[in-house]
């Protein structure tokens, strides 16, 4: 039988996976592990009337856990119910997170207060007003001491992960693209041969060398629907944004406001424009930089997860009496 001390250390349960979960997702798992702690409880309730642990199974079935228009509910259907709605899933992320929190001690790591202030920061600043954090947890019947426990041990996972994403450099890109017949990419305008299309963005590219302005040229020549009515932006992206590598490679050799040669991507031809970069860019991009990182690296992390926590669960001795 799981027993659990409060509350509070349900939503333990959940930190694992909430960084992908939903406050609606949390919630339904919170209201499961409440089942589990349940049954747990029940077990402890009848070891406190001097009924122990060997004897629960056979008591139970004369106890009464509540009646409706004098139908009674027995404590045995209470336990089974709430063992079928966590049971083994609940017992797994139970597992998860002492193997997380086992690691997080052995490699000193801890989370400071200021690392909760800036994580509860970071989801209010998600928020659009009125809409406050508290507000969203009461509708989903959480506390924000709950979701303090599950943030905290969030930061702790990150932190053990976060020295294995590796860093690419990231670089602010504007482009001109023309695309040839056979892409399937979205795009503005008619369609072009191969040679059409070479032919198209080395106009562009003589325009740009006679001092037409960069917007001017964008909106005569760019077929990209996605950037062509933002002068064409690509945003701040790495080799791991999905954009073609050929646009990361032609603007490694750039400086800042340079713009190269046109070059081959996979859906016809393109001109890159750098803005700026990782260790060039103005301080007003400061954010915009600082912001894509963390997104990068939150990404990364989560992808990372799955396979380090199978690790974990490989490389611990676990007995799991319950099964499943």
């Amino acid at each position: 039988m799981l027993s659990f001390g409060c509350t509070q250390q349900l939503t333990l349960l959940v930190v694992i996976f909430a960084r992908c979960l939903s406050l609606e997702e949390i919630s339904t798992l919170m209201v499961r592990m409440t089942a589990l702690a349940v049954a747990g409880m029940v077990g402890a309730v009848l070891t406190g009337y001097g009924i122990g642990p060997h004897h629960v199974a056979q008591t139970a079935n004369h106890r009464v856990a509540a009646t409706v228009n004098g139908q009674p509910i027995m404590i045995s259907d209470v336990q089974q119910e709430a063992m079928e709605m966590a049971g083994s899933p609940a017992l797994q992320r139970l597992i998860q997170f002492h193997l997380v929190d086992y690691a997080a001690r052995e490699k000193g790591i801890t989370v400071t207060t200021d690392d909760l202030d800036q994580g509860l920061a970071a989801e209010r600043a998600k928020l659009t007003p009125p809409a406050t954090l508290e507000g969203q947890l009461k509708q989903h019947l959480m506390t924000l001491a709950q979701f303090e426990v599950i943030m905290r041990h969030n930061i702790e996972l990150r932190k053990l992960l976060i020295g294995q994403v590796k860093i690419f450099p990231l670089y602010h890109l504007r482009a001109i693209m023309v695309f040839a017949a056979t892409s399937g990419a979205e795009q503005t305008g008619p369609r072009h041969t191969d040679a059409d299309a070479k032919a198209l963005i080395t106009q562009a590219e003589n325009d740009l060398t006679s001092g037409k302005n960069w917007d001017d040229v964008v909106g005569q020549y760019s077929e990209d629907a996605a950037t062509k009515g933002k002068s064409g932006d690509l945003g701040i992206i790495n080799v791991t944004s999905g954009y073609d590598q050929a646009f990361i490679n032609s603007a490694i050799g750039l400086k800042n406001g340079q713009v190269s040669a046109p070059f081959r991507i996979l859906e016809g031809y393109a001109i890159v424009q750098r803005i700026s970069a990782t260790a060039d860019h103005p301080t007003s991009e400061d954010k915009a930089y600082a912001d894509t990182e963390s997104a990068y690296e939150e990404s990364m992390v989560g992808h990372l997860t799955p396979e380090y926590l199978d690790n974990l669960q490989r490389n611990a001795k676990i007995v799991n009496d319950l099964g499943g």
